[in-house]
């Protein structure tokens, strides 16, 4: 039996692309997070190593399973990269609720209901994923896509960071306008008007 009973180039074709895109998406997560998680990086090491066991497979047999496997682990490379991705998101999306939950966002940040929305569904997929698993190319498919929204939200709200600072600034010199009038109306007549009946009592 030769080389050409069993070796099929179009799979190895196919094993470099999803090799290439897992490798670019796990940088895209690193630019986001600093740093990736070991995991998509083990996946795609585990990848190579049936690659090469592919391209030295002794039959036809095993040269599928081989081919089987590497996809599988490119697969698995950009689902562990992707859910590391949206986790980090989702913790950034919360962290920026809690920075900014004594101001109204939306008066800041147009479509600020909508991208919370996104991020409580985003949370929802993740739960059910670790539960009910689709096929590996499905479920990384969906979760790359859902990574990608959750940065571009998380890109909007930080640049949005300045702004509702100014807002709370303002906001915390109207109240200080605020307590001032209210000295000014209430708390000095009042002290006049008692400074007054003590004159009179003299």
């Amino acid at each position: 039996m030769t080389d050409s009973d069993f070796y099929d180039l179009s799979a190895i074709e196919e094993i470099a692309r999803l090799f290439d895109k897992a490798d670019t998406f796990a940088k895209e997560i690193e630019m986001f997070r600093s740093n990736i998680s070991i995991p998509p990086v083990n996946e795609l090491r585990y990848a190579g190593h049936h690659l090469t066991q592919a391209l030295v497979a002794k039959d036809k047999t095993d040269f599928r399973d081989e081919v089987r496997k590497s996809k599988g682990h490119c697969q698995r490379s950009m689902y562990e990269a992707s859910e590391s991705g949206i986790t980090h998101a989702l913790d950034l999306v919360k962290g920026f609720r809690e920075d900014y939950k004594d101001l109204i966002v939306s008066e800041i940040v147009p479509g600020y209901s909508g991208m919370r929305r996104k991020a409580t569904k985003a949370s929802e997929m993740l739960s059910r994923g670790r539960v009910d698993r689709d096929s590996a190319e499905n479920q990384a498919e969906q979760y790359m896509e859902t990574f990608r929204e959750l940065r571009d939200i998380v890109e909007t709200l930080d640049a949005s960071r300045d702004d509702l600072n100014a807002k709370r600034v303002d906001g915390i010199k109207a109240d200080r306008r605020f307590s001032i009038r209210i000295i000014v109306m209430i708390v000095v007549p009042a002290l006049l008007a008692i400074l007054g009946f003590l004159l009179k009592a003299n």
